[in-house]
């Protein structure tokens, strides 16, 4: 072998070892492939449910799905992006017209966070009128709300069911589902709840349903649906108390981890025990934002791993 080809190999050797250090570090400082880190922030308290959940997603995009009330996520969202150094969110699913689900974004637009993009369809007038629930639906607070976000430059944007949102490095974000009026014409009545959009995160190999508050009449509706999608992990429907989905939405999707966000003082409840039963007779994990507090889901390509803010005592009763 010539000097010459000696130099040529071990240059092309010393080459293939810079690379594959450089591949290890960037493995080790940026993650893998795909890395999303979902943050289910626990925004309950003694008897108050609520939904908002973070979405770090690749290229450095932070997308949040629903926000809580104003003073629980004061609480706990807030220091979450002030730990993390977030100060912009790139876009925003707003599921439905209920305080529980929108006051922390107009907090988030009053306190100079800035949002780029909202997506959202306002419940028509007539259904937010005889909304069942005393503190859920107010056209006034509505009216505030899209105000708020015109005045903050906020692009406002109605929900297109089967709209892209995201998608870069294995990753998408995608609004599956969104009903304006009830499916089954001329059936019971349709309420705010149902107007719900229903999100879908793609991982890897990872699947992840946010689907809001929808009720009997939407998850009996999508039960019947011959291309409905399996999930790894859902969030469950109306918090997993009582109006829920039934459980052939459920077998439709066939999670294998359910994320509900109640507080611990409804878990042992009766109005709690559809979710309970579910979960207890297929021994799938349940995690409880009022339990657990904050619940994070890491998802990579090798799958997923769920942490939770608090350590559940040795007989927690949300686990099978």
């Amino acid at each position: 072998m010539s000097r010459t080809l000696r130099i040529l190999i071990i240059a092309a050797v010393g080459w293939c070892v810079i690379a594959i250090l450089g591949w290890a570090v960037a493995k080790v400082f940026h993650g893998d492939h795909g890395q999303v880190r979902w943050t289910a922030v626990d925004v309950t308290d003694k008897d108050r449910a609520g939904d908002a959940h973070l979405l770090e997603l690749p290229g450095g995009k932070v997308w949040m799905i629903d926000a809580g009330n104003k003073d629980l996520w004061q609480r706990s969202g807030k220091p979450i992006l002030v730990e993390r150094d977030i100060d912009r969110i790139h876009g925003f699913v707003l599921t439905h017209g209920h305080r529980n689900h929108f006051e922390g974004l107009l907090e988030l637009v009053l306190t100079g966070t800035k949002v780029d993009a909202v997506y959202y369809t306002p419940p028509g007038d007539e259904v937010c009128k005889t909304e069942p629930w005393p503190g859920g639906c107010r056209i006034e607070h509505l009216r505030r709300l899209e105000q708020e976000l015109k005045k903050a430059g906020v692009e406002v944007i109605a929900a297109t069911p089967g709209e892209v949102l995201f998608d870069d490095d294995g990753v998408k974000l995608t609004l599956q589902h969104q009903f304006n009026q009830n499916p089954f014409a001329g059936e019971s009545a349709f309420t705010v709840n149902n107007t719900s959009i229903i999100t879908l995160l793609e991982a890897g190999t990872t699947r992840v349903l946010f689907p809001g508050d929808i009720g009997t009449i939407i998850g009996t509706y999508l039960s019947q649906d011959p291309d409905a999608i399996d999930v790894d992990i859902v969030v469950a429907p109306h918090h997993g108390v009582a109006q829920m989905t039934p459980n052939s939405y459920f077998d439709a999707i066939t999670p294998d981890v359910f994320i509900a966000t109640m507080p611990a003082s409804l878990w042992p409840t009766s109005r709690a025990g559809q979710l309970r039963k579910y979960a207890k007779q297929r021994t799938l994990p349940v995690y409880v934002s009022g339990l657990h507090g904050d619940i994070t889901v890491e998802i990579d390509d090798d799958g997923y791993r769920v942490s939770t803010q608090r350590t559940p005592p040795k007989n927690d009763p949300a686990r099978p």
